[in-house]
């Protein structure tokens, strides 16, 4: 015998609303997502040697729950570096998260201190646990054992054209044939972490492109994280009040960063003003002084009026900037490093004269050792001719040579 439904009567609720297997379900995987947030301190102290940031352990747990902010938006100096971590951690964890992470900043110097940092994270693991580190950037050689296993886990530290022309099926150095594997690796189960994203907007908006392009058929994972402490919106990670007590994090984003305006003429030389005005600093007690230049000219002619009271004994520059060439450094003209006055030790930086077909290529410049540096934008051409050769001579012409 059969009894026909009211038209009015409600619907049948689905199974899987009402059965107490599925809430047990859910509550046992809610109880796992929240014990694997509660290892990654353990972890990341196991690593370092010190407990994360507030900020930092709280990121994991939002990892772990699938809650994933919109942006990052803690300031410099409080350890954004360690999304690094935090993927890392969700991966060994089983959590579901990207295989790849992409970490983008537009700076070459900052891609090889992120991939120093990389490579001594997974040096401590275990080798089956071990991500490939892959750096990309113009002037050196690329590698690409990444490609090679698609199921391994990758941390790439790349330029923005880098990566972004490999995204788009148009990789510096690639051929036709193998452009559409490094596009498919980098469009599918890959995490963008875009660090100053507020100096690279036009990225942003390709990666929003990109992801719209994708829709919701492919099922692998794949998601732009920005970073920027200028970031506007509702659903951010930054700082907590935690962070702001923190004995450590706290002397960092409190301390003075006194800043003072010194407005010249429009024929007033700048390059002495620079020049005079570190000197001051220098006299005042500052143990370093650099100086900043947006010209390579200008640079050179803040040098040349510090001559006078330096030593003469360069700065060692840093061990990222050397290249494996720890003898490549101005020589002192007395032939002795001994502590002195403030100098303005000029020197090429051998990163930017090693030959390559990558971004930045034909860009390279002067680099500038502890007192003088001009921005890396605008550096004058690498001649015609010198590609893959390393850079003759250590110093840079004094001005007028």
């Amino acid at each position: 015998m059969m009894c026909e439904r009211s038209r009015d009567a409600a619907p049948p609720m689905l199974a899987w609303e009402i059965r107490p297997d599925f809430v047990r379900q859910q509550t046992t995987l809610t109880d796992a997502m929240a014990q694997d947030a509660q290892s990654f301190p353990s972890w990341y102290e196991q690593r370092h040697g010190y407990l994360p940031f507030p900020w930092q352990a709280a990121l994991a747990g939002r990892v772990a729950a699938e809650d994933w902010p919109e942006a990052l938006t803690p300031p410099t100096g409080s350890g954004k570096t360690a999304v690094i971590d935090v993927w890392l951690w969700a991966r060994l964890q089983g959590l579901r998260v990207p295989r790849r992470l992409v970490y983008v900043i537009d700076r070459r110097l900052v891609v090889d201190g992120v991939t120093e940092y990389a490579k001594a994270l997974a040096a401590g693991l275990e080798a089956d646990q071990q991500p490939t580190v892959v750096s990309m950037r113009g002037g050196m050689t690329i590698e690409e054992d990444w490609l090679s296993d698609p199921l391994r886990l990758a941390v790439i530290i790349s330029t923005v054209d880098q990566v972004c022309s490999r995204l788009l099926f148009s990789g510096y150095g690639i051929s036709p044939q193998a452009a559409s594997i490094h596009a498919g690796l980098l469009g599918n189960d890959a995490l963008f972490v875009v660090d100053e994203v507020h100096l690279v907007r036009p990225l942003l908006q390709t990666l929003a492109s990109v992801a719209a392009q994708r829709g919701n058929v492919l099922p692998l994972p794949w998601r732009v994280l920005p970073m920027s402490a200028t970031w506007a919106g509702a659903n951010t990670h930054g700082l907590s009040d935690a962070d702001w007590a923190h004995p450590v994090l706290s002397r960092r984003i409190k301390v003075g960063k006194p800043a003072l305006l010194i407005k010249l003429a429009a024929d007033a030389d700048r390059a002495r003003t620079l020049t005079d005005e570190a000197l001051r600093l220098r006299q005042e007690g500052a143990g370093v002084v650099a100086v900043v230049c947006n010209r390579v000219d200008r640079a050179r002619g803040v040098r040349a009026p510090a001559k006078p009271w330096r030593s003469g004994t360069p700065h060692r520059p840093h061990p990222s900037l050397r290249q494996g060439s720890a003898d490549r450094r101005v020589p002192p003209e007395d032939g002795r490093r001994q502590p002195g006055p403030p100098h303005a030790a000029l020197r090429r930086g051998d990163a930017d004269h090693r030959g390559g077909s990558g971004p930045g290529h034909g860009r390279p410049g002067d680099r500038m050792r502890a007192a003088v540096r001009p921005a890396p934008a605008l550096r004058p051409s690498q001649p015609p001719g010198r590609t893959g050769e390393r850079a003759r001579g250590d110093r840079l012409p004094d001005a007028g040579e």
